[in-house]
């Protein structure tokens, strides 16, 4: 098989490694306790919003007008799933599209 031929199939190999390392990815972090206080919150959404954009390409960003959060940490934990699955389903149901590599 000629170098030429080979480019589409690498292409497509090259999106299938990205999507299983970004699945991969968010198993782990869903794995991982949170373990944070309502002062945390806000920052740590952001940072999740922010990793989300970094690693799949997809525009996001994460805004509040908040300054305090008076939420009980497990209040404050089920936000943090919430939100880590909402990014999920945007990555794998929203037919948004990274930029090429």
């Amino acid at each position: 098989m000629a170098p030429r031929s080979w480019s589409p199939e690498l292409t497509e190999l090259q999106h299938l490694l990205r999507r299983e390392v970004l699945n991969l990815r968010e198993l782990m972090q869903q794995m991982r306790p949170v373990d944070l206080i309502p002062e945390q919150l806000l920052d740590y959404i952001a940072d999740t919003v922010d990793r989300f954009r970094r690693d799949t390409g997809i525009e996001a960003s994460f805004v509040s007008d908040m300054q305090d959060v008076d939420l009980s940490p497990h209040i404050c934990r089920e936000l943090v799933r919430i939100v880590q699955e909402g990014l999920v389903n945007i990555r794998k149901h929203s037919q948004a599209n990274a930029p090429p590599l």
